[in-house]
């Protein structure tokens, strides 16, 4: 019963981290000044990370579902669809500043190291009861 236990805390817990439900990811904003347009004309994706949204030059705000938008490099646009599921395609000449989401390592850490001290705690909080059994199954 008690590897039981432990198992499945210890499922839940990698299943919840790698997932993404614990919320480690940071939104950064990304100028097309920084950008490598070089590498589109190469046909190399030039963005780590998935493009939330977009500002254009015109001042126009758009945003995409939870599929996310991407770089085509095909067509050098960013491509994706809105919340209200319709494409959008815009030229890269027209990108003001991207809104990247990318792992945030430091709260994957602690999201980690405290999910394995949660377990860790169990484990010992189990092991101080008495009349508890080790090799039973």
């Amino acid at each position: 019963m008690f590897r039981q236990i432990v198992s499945s805390v210890t499922l839940a817990a990698f299943l919840l981290y790698s997932m993404g439900l614990t919320g480690c990811t940071k939104a950064v904003r990304i100028p097309m000044s920084k950008v490598d347009v070089a590498k589109v004309e190469r046909g190399v994706y030039p963005i780590k990370g998935s493009i939330k949204s977009l500002r254009k030059k015109d001042g126009t705000h758009v945003s995409f579902d939870g599929r996310h938008g991407r770089v085509d490099t095909a067509t050098k646009a960013v491509v994706g669809y809105s919340p209200a599921n319709e494409y959008v395609s815009v030229p890269l000449s027209e990108v003001a500043y991207l809104e990247v989401l990318r792992a945030d390592e430091g709260k994957s850490s602690l999201a980690l190291y405290g999910v394995l001290a949660g377990i860790g705690l169990f484990l010992v909080a189990v092991a101080e009861m008495g009349d508890f059994d080790w090799d039973a199954d």
